[in-house]
């Protein structure tokens, strides 16, 4: 019996220490699954070359001590050091970079990575890249590494003229380019010269690639410029300045014209309206010092309206010359020959007026006869 008893209580102290042993195997294998997992894959196990997480991303300015303004100027990320520990037990390729969905609107683009000392959970980038991906402050984004071709060829469009005081705008950008670590077609990137911010959009990359990705680091690229935005070539710009002067000078024109046929129209209306214009004798049988032939009604016949209209237009031409000043609403000649006919027309009409006064009537003509 003594036997029996000493027998089960070695069993059961076996039983009781391997249960423990056994969970606290089982404890430390869920703490470190990943290391696990890593020297899993070191032994030959299944490779697993993807590295994608989800971090709450925030701007450059946020990082945590001393201000980083040279990590707002280029093309790559902050993360945090887990992913570096993760990135270095995963088959990848060299240099690493990643693509960056916006969970929220799938906008996509493509960067590097400085460093690895952002806090756990949290990235950081440039303020142009979260303008692109149309994200706030703290939103969720997701990582996921990826291998670009590299690049040979870009094209850029500057957003403003303003770029075009740049002297050697293709060295700046060549300069420039040396932070960024690759670039993706559509995205609008934003370099500094001179303290001031230049916006430039990649309208294409050479080689083509689905995600529209190139790699720049290492590479002979060779750079194309688009015309800036609004910039206008200096011939079509003088052709247009031409026309608005055209146009300009045309509309004057056109309101001195109006006004001098405006000032023309008041002087004929003065000058056709006679008042009291209506045949008369003198008793005395002198002729009139001024008569204007009339047709019944009292209105000034046609011979005389467009003798009327000629000296208005004369004298509506002779006002308006200036001395000293070129204008070309109004013919000198045309005025001086109106002027001349004029006066030919009056000695014409003085003549026709004393033939008529000798002929239609004689004051006390008649026959007389005496009472003797």
């Amino acid at each position: 019996i003594i036997i029996v008893v000493v027998v089960a209580s070695i069993v059961g102290f076996i039983v009781v220490v391997g249960l423990y042993l056994l969970i606290g195997f089982l404890v430390v294998v869920l703490n470190n699954m990943d290391d696990l997992f890593g020297i899993w894959q070191q032994l030959g196990g299944v490779r697993n070359e993807t590295f994608q997480r989800e971090y709450r991303c925030f701007s450059v300015m946020m990082l945590p001590g001393r201000s980083r303004e040279d990590a707002d100027k280029g093309g790559k990320i902050i993360m945090p050091p887990s992913a570096l520990d993760q990135l270095t037990r995963l088959n990848i390729s060299y240099p690493m970079l990643f693509q960056i969905n916006n969970i929220n609107s799938g906008r996509t683009t493509h960067c590097g990575v400085l460093e690895f000392i952002a806090e756990e959970g949290v990235i950081h980038m440039p303020n142009w890249m979260m303008r692109n991906l149309s994200l706030s402050e703290g939103e969720n984004i997701r990582v996921t590494n990826c291998s670009l071709p590299v690049a040979t060829f870009a094209k850029f469009q500057p957003q403003s003229v303003e770029f075009l005081d740049i002297s050697n705008p293709k060295a700046v950008l060549e300069n420039t380019l040396r932070s960024w670590a690759c670039l993706t077609e559509g995205d609008m990137i934003a370099i500094t010269y001179n303290g001031r911010i230049y916006e430039i959009v990649v309208l294409e990359v050479k080689p083509q690639h689905p995600s529209k990705g190139v790699s720049i680091v290492e590479c002979d690229l060779e750079l194309d410029f688009a015309p800036p935005v609004g910039y206008v070539d200096p011939a079509i710009k003088r052709q247009q300045e031409k026309k608005e002067q055209e146009k300009r000078a045309t509309k004057v024109l056109e309101e001195e014209v109006k006004k001098v046929e405006e000032e023309e129209e008041a002087a004929l209306q003065t000058a056709v309206f006679q008042a009291f214009s209506g045949q008369g004798n003198r008793l005395d049988g002198k002729g009139k010092s001024t008569e204007l032939p009339v047709a019944s009604g009292g209105v000034v016949d046609e011979k005389e309206r467009k003798l009327a209209e000629r000296r208005a237009r004369a004298a509506a031409a002779e006002a308006r010359f200036v001395r000293g000043k070129l204008s070309f609403t109004t013919n000198t000649a045309a005025a001086e020959q109106l002027k001349t006919e004029s006066k030919k027309m009056d000695t014409d009409t003085d003549k026709d007026k004393e033939t008529e006064s000798k002929s239609t009537f004689q004051a006390f003509t008649g026959t007389g006869y005496s009472l003797k």
